[in-house]
């Protein structure tokens, strides 16, 4: 029988109020006698939580047994903890984990078995079942980092064998009226980045024109500043002198398309009259350009004689 005040120093038994089982607490000091109605703060926690939380507490408390489980690593009986929603943790601590995954503790049947990792090619200890190995075709990795460098490039070169290939753009051309890519139309400076109305073409033929009407310009010019310009030298005049070199290149002795040749360039002083004029094709004209015909024929044998004694002749 209880006294109230009596001061005791001993344990006592009592009864939980919330899982009905009996608990013993030891009164030390002068504390007084009181009932005690819980013997731990979850039971009271229990007791004064609402109705559709009392039966989960209750569960917890009256089955703690059923969280009890043996470790996968040491095989020891272990309080286990939940890991997830409805899954409890597999190991009684992290050594057991750790060990377990680089096969190094000392309670395990069968040793490490040792792979080759197939991104770094580096031999690894860990312990992998048949139908692991069988599941991944034997291929196995020694870290996430490898296995995720080799499964990108994979879906890299999936993801390129499958793609579809791009349209090709096309455009027509303002001068040839053709349809061609665009990668044959050049960027117009002068619209930014818009591409050019005229394909490479054509402005290379442009371009061609364009040099040959400033070539002409210039010689316009320099006849219109030289003194050759009170000569005369009328379309009659080239006629016969066409007839009279049989239509024929004065140079090479071609049919060609002739054009008015300058034995002494009007760069070089020349003068614009029919003495000074000879027909000549394209590619002698060229060849000749500014020199006198002397110059020319000199440079012409020594290049000849440049490439007879490359030939070995």
């Amino acid at each position: 029988m209880r006294i109230p005040g009596v001061v005791r120093s001993a344990n006592e038994q009592w009864t939980c109020s919330f899982c009905g089982l009996s608990f013993a607490r030891r009164i030390c000091g002068t504390e007084r006698e009181k009932p005690r109605k819980f013997c731990t703060q979850k039971c009271r926690a229990g007791f004064y939580a609402p109705a559709h939380q009392k039966r989960w507490a209750r569960y917890r408390v009256a089955n703690p047994l059923k969280k009890r489980r043996q470790c996968r690593g040491c095989s020891k009986q272990f309080q286990a903890r939940r890991s997830g929603r409805d899954t409890y943790a597999q190991f009684c601590s992290q050594g057991c984990a750790t060990a377990r995954q680089n096969e190094t503790h000392p309670n395990w049947k069968g040793g490490p078995q040792t792979h080759v990792c197939a991104s770094c090619h580096k031999t690894f200890a860990r312990r992998l079942s048949a139908a692991t190995i069988a599941r991944n075709r034997g291929v196995v990795f020694c870290s996430h980092a490898c296995a995720n460098s080799v499964h990108s490039l994979e879906r890299g070169q999936m993801r390129r064998a499958n793609a579809k290939p791009k349209p090709v753009r096309r455009k027509t051309c303002v001068e040839c009226k053709k349809t061609k890519p665009i990668t044959k139309f050049p960027r117009d400076t002068f619209r930014g980045r818009a591409l050019s109305w005229y394909c490479l073409a054509c402005l290379s033929v442009r371009d061609e024109r364009r040099r040959l009407a400033a070539i002409g310009r210039a010689n316009r010019r320099r006849m219109r500043n030289s003194e050759a310009e009170r000569f005369l030298f009328s379309s009659s005049e080239w006629a016969d002198l066409l007839r009279r070199f049989n239509f024929q290149c004065a140079y090479c002795g071609l049919r060609k398309k002739l054009e008015q040749d300058h034995v002494v360039p009007l760069s070089r002083g020349g003068a614009h009259i029919r003495e000074n004029i000879v027909p000549a094709c394209r590619s002698c004209n060229r060849r000749k350009s500014n020199k006198l015909v002397t110059e020319w024929i000199a440079e012409a044998q020594l290049v000849q004689a440049r490439a007879d004694e490359l030939a070995g002749v």
